[in-house]
């Protein structure tokens, strides 16, 4: 009785980890090259505010910026 050997050889399981480690460092090494729109910014918005009112204690100033006495 004669063995039938296949046709297509399977791959190991050390060569599929070897590409795939190889795909990992070009992709790896490319991460710089990307345009600027395709990372994401590591900044928050912000806003910030400066306000100088003299002899006027930091509750005052906060009273007065959020709650203004508006008059017309």
């Amino acid at each position: 009785m004669q063995q039938t050997t296949p046709k297509h050889k399977a791959f190991s399981s050390f060569s599929i980890i070897v590409v795939f480690l190889a795909f990992i460092i070009i992709g790896m090494a490319f991460i710089p090259q990307l345009d600027i729109r395709f990372k994401p910014s590591r900044s928050l918005p912000q806003l910030n505010i400066s306000f100088y009112w003299p002899n006027a204690s930091p509750k005052v100033i906060e009273q007065e910026i959020i709650n203004p006495n508006i008059i017309m």
